[in-house]
């Protein structure tokens, strides 16, 4: 409710397809009739617009709209994951293992183009144009690949993740299930959401409560951070003043995380609920997700209640104001009691044909 989306992207809808209307005299009279041909449109994600933007508009070509919390980094042992950047994916190894063959015009090319996927401030881009077309078609192979990425859309009970290494030259998806990992749903791809998934280059444990640790069994989490609606009624939220200026009408929205109980709920709308388990001296939430229910279009449709957000929108104005409150999201089951679970490996572009079971 109240968030803007990237231009082009849309829900999906029904819409008038055609209409017909028919007229008939004869003996008992004047007949007539008209009738209304629907068709439905499977709407544009998120994910399709910003592929999009790269691939067929190079004026907007931007590496700051990298910056955006669009990735999810998955641990290959534990299966823990992190939200993180765009730019930071298309800087893990599986993508530099899937650029091995690309055409680089030269050595310090591939460098510098790592390099500038950290630092978006670096010249090189903006001085030599031959550098720029490499940087922007390298990041749009992988995108490309990435969009194959994410929840399943008629499902939403399996993760695609893009796994590429030096074991065969072509690019492979492992498939994470929600018998295993609860909180998949929660990545699902709306008009302002979005999930690319890859293997990341680190172990991400989770000790804690029988959370998944290297070597071992547990229960998978995904970290990631939440922002308040404004417009929200609920008695988490509490408004911060300046210090300096404490009769400015200027207020910052904050959570009063001493208020919090457990069974409290964060509602994302569509994306579903999450529910406080507890809290960890840092400060973290540790929190359990659960599905959209009907109750939840109902309030959306009478207005009675604002979703919150998962923080993903990075502000580049400088200016600051948003206090994401991180929380874990803790399956509510265990992995497969073999060691490091399983994933289900298929090459992009064989539908879901599966080609082998993997051990992580």
């Amino acid at each position: 409710m109240g968030r803007l989306c990237v231009l082009g992207a849309a829900r999906p809808h029904l819409y008038n397809d055609g209409s017909q209307y028919q007229l008939q005299v004869g003996y008992s009279g004047i007949n007539a009739s008209a009738t209304k041909q629907y068709k439905r449109s499977a709407g544009q994600t998120l994910k399709k617009v910003l592929v999009e933007l790269w691939s067929m508009e190079p004026d907007l070509r931007d590496p700051k709209m990298l910056s955006d919390l669009h990735g999810v980094e998955v641990s290959p042992c534990t299966h823990n994951t992190q939200r993180v950047s765009l730019a930071y994916l298309l800087g893990l190894k599986c993508m530099a293992s899937l650029l091995s063959s690309f055409n680089w015009k030269s050595e310090q090319y591939k460098t510098e183009h790592f390099e500038t996927l950290k630092d978006h401030s670096r010249e090189l881009r903006s001085l030599n144009s031959e550098f720029r077309e490499q940087f922007e078609q390298a990041v749009i192979l992988c995108l490309k690949m990435l969009s194959k990425t994410g929840v399943d859309q008629k499902a939403s009970n399996t993760l695609s993740v893009f796994l590429s290494s030096v074991c065969t030259p072509k690019p492979e998806l492992a498939t994470l299930v929600a018998a295993e990992h609860s909180w998949i749903g929660l990545l699902k791809d709306t008009t302002i959401d979005c999930a690319m998934a890859a293997f990341g280059d680190q172990c991400l444990e989770f000790k804690h409560n029988g959370g998944a640790t290297c070597g071992g069994v547990g229960k998978s989490a995904f970290l990631t951070a939440l922002v308040p609606n404004g417009l929200s009624e609920s008695p988490l939220k509490a408004r911060i003043g300046s210090p300096d200026a404490p009769d400015s009408a200027t207020w910052a929205w904050s959570w009063d995380l001493e208020k919090l109980q457990v069974g409290e709920g964060f509602w994302l709308g569509e994306r579903g609920t999450l529910r406080v388990k507890g809290r960890l001296a840092s400060g973290v939430l540790i929190t359990e997700w659960q599905p959209s229910r009907l109750k939840s279009a109902v309030k959306m449709f009478v207005g009675k209640e604002y979703p919150h957000r998962e923080y993903a929108e990075i502000d580049q104005s400088g200016e600051g104001g948003v206090k994401p409150v991180p929380v874990v999201v803790v399956s509510d089951r265990a992995r497969g009691e073999r060691k490091g679970g399983s994933a289900l490996v298929h090459v992009i572009g064989r539908g879901k044909r599966v080609v082998k079971e993997e051990e992580k």
